[in-house]
């Protein structure tokens, strides 16, 4: 849990590093970020803490690789948001899962999920694991 400016914001991240080799050898191939929810609308109220206190759950909705589902925690707007980075296998190479509540009585959109998601700073490039350089 951390606070950026108004949005307060509880996040967890599942990163597995395709490329990874270590000294036991390379990962298992099977291994891969799952999303792992059936059905985000019934599972987003008990994702975090802050979900589980929020209530007036509304506006579902899904794109390609974003989930997510607004709610109101007190007189804070709030949204919850699975984030599923670039497929790996039969899963991703990370998935997000965050609420976040803005502390001013503003609406929360998409703007202020890639705000969230890049101050997670979850990248696709470990200078000290990958194989690869950095994408170009």
């Amino acid at each position: 849990m951390t606070n950026l400016g108004v949005l307060a914001v509880e996040a967890d991240v599942i990163v597995v590093d395709p490329y990874l080799i270590s000294a036991i050898g390379p990962q298992h191939k099977g291994c891969a970020a799952q999303a792992g929810y059936g059905d985000p609308r019934e599972d987003f109220p008990d994702l975090n803490q802050m979900t589980r206190n929020g209530g007036g759950w509304r506006n579902f909705a899904e794109t390609d690789d974003l989930t997510s589902m607004g709610f109101s925690l007190g007189r804070d707007n709030c949204v919850a948001f699975e984030k599923r980075g670039p497929p790996w296998k039969f899963g991703h190479v990370y998935v997000i899962h965050a609420s976040i509540c803005r502390k001013d009585g503003g609406g929360i959109g998409l703007a202020e999920i890639n705000y969230v998601v890049a101050a997670l700073l979850v990248r696709t490039y470990e200078p000290r694991g990958n194989l690869r350089g950095p994408p170009q």
